[in-house]
């Protein structure tokens, strides 16, 4: 009787998982506002005729995260025959040029798209080419270390709108309506900030026009006149 009721119960849900009343009829798309829910619903490559335990849901997840401005994707299926994709998608947090090419990436530095002339963006360059192709990351150390010192730079009041790197490895920082910052060695970073914000003020006050900053050595800082 026991082997005869788990027969019964296989075949039961064999009969459920093939009944066509499973096969998906409708799958919303949430949380996406960039992304075309035409475009996660082409990458997640549903099948209509599949019933819905069958899919792999990891493996749909595993697609639409392949979209390069989608980063969490959680799947839930609604008996009898739907699911729902609930997407979160990744913020543009600057642009990255290496070797003349520019792309937009987001904080942890995903390529997700090319350049367009509506972002506004602060602008990464690195020294070295690297590849930089949407919906890959980017995990070369210079990337890195240009998107910590905007992070530090910002949080003291100086957003810089561009970063790039001088022949010898020190980072120069360009911002908007103000000299040219000489930041030397990506470290001290708090000092130097509080320094230029002194400097700076100085010149304010004073109505001088300066071309650069040079804190490269904090304890004797430069100031170049235009």
């Amino acid at each position: 009787m026991i082997a005869l009721a788990g027969m019964l119960s296989v075949a039961a849900g064999a009969l459920l998982t093939m009944w066509s009343g499973f096969d998906p009829s409708q799958v919303a798309v949430t949380g996406n506002r960039r992304v075309p829910s035409s475009e996660i619903l082409r990458v997640a490559d549903i099948p209509p005729n599949r019933s819905i335990w069958l899919d792999n849901t990891k493996a749909i997840a595993a697609r639409i995260r392949t979209i390069p401005f989608v980063g969490t994707v959680s799947i839930r299926r609604l008996p009898p025959a739907s699911f729902t994709i609930a997407v979160s998608e990744r913020v543009p947090f600057a642009t990255l040029t290496s070797a003349g090419h520019s792309v937009v990436v987001d904080r942890a530095m995903r390529v997700l798209s090319t350049v367009a002339g509506s972002d506004v963006l602060p602008s990464f360059v690195l020294s070295l080419h690297r590849s930089l192709v949407p919906g890959s990351f980017v995990t070369a150390r210079d990337a890195f270390i240009l998107r910590d010192v905007y992070t530090t730079m910002a949080a003291n009041g100086l957003t810089p709108i561009t970063l790039a790197f001088d022949p010898y490895g020190d980072v120069i920082a360009t911002i908007s309506g103000g000299p040219r910052l000489l930041l030397g060695e990506p470290s001290d970073l708090e000092r130097k900030a509080r320094l230029i914000n002194a400097i700076l003020a100085q010149v304010v006050r004073r109505q001088l026009s300066v071309s650069a900053v040079d804190v490269r050595a904090p304890s004797t800082p430069v100031v170049v006149y235009r």
